[in-house]
């Protein structure tokens, strides 16, 4: 979108520009932080938020090989020891 607020269609098989990207996964990181553990905020210095993030991007075809990928880790962290302790089972896709 430009300044203007009119819609600048992208090229194929294009879908967003990495910046704008890094800045929004950089405004979910803070507000994910703000949420789950602000004294952990409070110690990280203003300039973390001010500068640009690098977020790697590269397509992954349809994502199916990047969701099988993907998987394997997920599973792995639902079925790790830290896991097990604190008590979720495997199937236990959220907090009772």
């Amino acid at each position: 979108m430009t300044v203007q607020r009119q819609w600048v269609p992208s090229r194929p098989k294009f879908l967003v520009h990495v910046h704008p990207l890094a800045d929004h996964y950089r405004t979910l990181f803070r507000q994910g932080l703000q949420r789950d553990a602000p004294d952990l905020l409070k110690t990280l210095p203003a300039r973390v938020w001010k500068q640009r993030w690098v977020v790697h991007c590269q397509p992954a075809g349809s994502g199916e090989a990047a969701l099988r990928y993907l998987s394997r880790y997920v599973f792995k962290t639902s079925t790790s020891p830290s896991a097990q302790r604190a008590g979720k089972r495997p199937d236990q896709t959220r907090d009772p």
